[in-house]
């Protein structure tokens, strides 16, 4: 019978490394579990930010995305100025 690893990932940089080859190109940038950039005219256009999750010693991971709503920026920015950054 082979031997059962319970994680096979040891390393949060195993997960990392090949998800910045793909986002740095595309203009992210990373602090930690983060991938920033501004929205741009591309392949993901008005997709801000990844934010990737471990937890459980590798064995559950999620990804949250953050995107720019253009309609909601409007929206909020009559009621809240200041709360709001032009695109």
């Amino acid at each position: 019978m082979p031997a059962r690893r319970n994680n096979a990932i040891t390393e949060a940089e195993d997960i990392f490394a090949p998800i910045e080859a793909a986002l740095l190109p595309l203009g992210f940038s990373r602090i930690g579990n983060v991938f920033h950039r501004r929205a741009g005219h591309d392949l993901l256009p008005r997709v801000e930010a990844l934010t990737f999750g471990l937890e459980y010693g590798f064995r559950a991971c999620w990804m949250h995305t953050t995107v720019e709503i253009p309609a909601l920026v409007e929206l909020l920015a009559k009621i809240r100025p200041a709360a709001t950054r032009s695109a």
